[in-house]
């Protein structure tokens, strides 16, 4: 089966935060755009600056909801009340040296912060998506400042692999320590196939 096939068997699911509030996780699609836009227009601007793409332009938006490819990027939003209050995405090479890597990427709406909701998208992309995608490691990416994105990202059980001084500029062009984080599939493959 298609990647795509086997995400359409998975999604959408509901499941249930720490507060008992219901959500529902979805694959993203194209008639998400506006809703796609609010969502990221309500992140706090402190926030947006870490972000790898301006998401304060529309047009970013507009590209990423028609263009989706689930063989490179995979985009999975959480709904709350027919909000999106999370989004998250797993981005691949096709092919190359990395092409066993994936990178992993989790936006958190600051209402709905503390709730699990990045722990559950985490955990989402590591034993849902990247397995069937047959990926053997998931990398995250972090400034230094982004104390809880790495907090979560280890307490899903990434490790801390390096920190590079002044690796990336934020939207306002100052200079920030990159830390990456790493996971290994290889466990999770293990488990995976002897439930075949």
């Amino acid at each position: 089966m298609m990647l795509d096939e086997i995400l359409d068997d998975i999604y959408p699911k509901k499941t249930k935060l720490r507060d008992g509030r219901e959500v529902t996780l979805r694959l993203l699609r194209p008639e998400d755009e506006q809703a796609l836009y609010t969502f990221f227009q309500q992140i706090p601007r402190e926030d947006r600056l870490f972000l790898r793409d301006d998401v304060s332009d529309p047009n970013v938006i507009k590209w990423w909801c028609q263009n989706i490819d689930l063989s490179s990027v995979t985009p999975i939003v959480v709904e709350i009340d027919g909000r999106i209050a999370a989004q998250a995405t797993l981005h691949q090479e096709k092919r190359g040296w990395m092409s066993h890597i994936g990178l992993i990427r989790v936006v958190v709406h600051q209402e709905y912060r503390r709730l699990g909701i990045a722990a559950l998208l985490i955990k989402e992309i590591c034993e849902e998506i990247a397995l069937h995608a047959g990926l053997a490691r998931l990398n995250a990416e972090c400034t230094v400042e982004q104390v809880q994105a790495i907090t979560a990202f280890q307490n899903a059980g990434f490790t801390q692999l390096a920190v590079i001084p002044d690796q990336v500029h934020d939207l306002q062009g100052q200079p920030h320590d990159l830390v990456i984080l790493g996971y290994d599939l290889r466990e999770d493959q293990e488990l995976f196939a002897g439930q075949d």
